[in-house]
């Protein structure tokens, strides 16, 4: 139920801002975000809005939607920040944008005081894949452009876009071991998770990486995807 009226009231605050893109973000968001149980999603869909609302070049654009989560309360900034970049790498109109120049957003977001910039923005990296001009063998290097930090997003969104068919590709396109099981949890989590995958099928994926350490923590991902998928069905049955 939290997840459903999230994405509801997400959608519904991309449409408002995005028809009143003057709008006192402030003043707006705890009517429009009213909701506790989906003040995160509404938060993420005015990020979403206010960087369709502009029209300026890429990098001035991102600044100025960033600038307008910056007037939410709390922790709600961040969760705005997500929609802002989400819907840079999605840009569609009026032109798509080149993952170096995305990247180089990053780049910059990288660089700011607050360190949440560059985790949101390298997370959504691997949207550009469906959007743009990135393709899935080329992502890991831009995601090596990322800071220390930012390369954990940046991966196991890599994980992600490659699903658990290329778990191996986990082990041999990542930096080190560390990377190489976030991108892991990429590549098995959601698929696992949402039960498209089977644990028998994953498990089977999970036998192509090299090195023991990596293939006893894939096949430890897709447990603890499968025993989360079976809570979140039957919670009771899980106590």
């Amino acid at each position: 139920t939290q997840l459903c009226t999230a994405g509801y009231v997400h959608g519904l605050a991309e449409g408002y801002m995005s028809k009143s893109p003057d709008a006192d973000v402030a003043a707006v968001f705890p009517v429009l975000c009213h909701d506790p149980a989906a003040r995160t999603g509404c938060a993420h869909g005015m990020g979403h809005a206010l960087l369709r609302a502009q029209t300026s070049r890429p990098t001035a654009a991102a600044r100025a939607a960033i600038s307008g989560c910056g007037k939410l309360p709390d922790r709600y900034p961040t969760d705005c920040h997500n929609g802002v970049y989400m819907e840079l790498a999605m840009r569609t109109d009026p032109e798509s944008i080149p993952v170096a120049d995305y990247s180089r957003i990053c780049r910059d977001a990288d660089r700011e005081d607050d360190a949440t910039l560059g985790l949101a923005c390298w997370g959504y990296l691997g949207l550009s894949v469906t959007s743009n001009d990135l393709t899935a063998a080329a992502e890991p290097k831009f995601c090596a452009q990322a800071s220390p930090t930012g390369q954990f997003p940046c991966f196991e969104g890599y994980g992600r876009d490659i699903g658990p068919s290329k778990v191996a590709d986990c082990g041999t396109n990542t930096p080190n071991d560390a990377l190489a099981e976030r991108c892991i949890d990429g590549a098995i989590g959601l698929q696992v998770g949402s039960g498209f995958v089977t644990r028998k099928s994953a498990n089977s994926s999970c036998a192509s990486l090299k090195g023991g350490e990596l293939v006893a923590y894939c096949r430890d991902a897709v447990q603890r995807y499968t025993d989360g998928r079976a809570k979140a069905l039957d919670p009771e049955a899980m106590a």
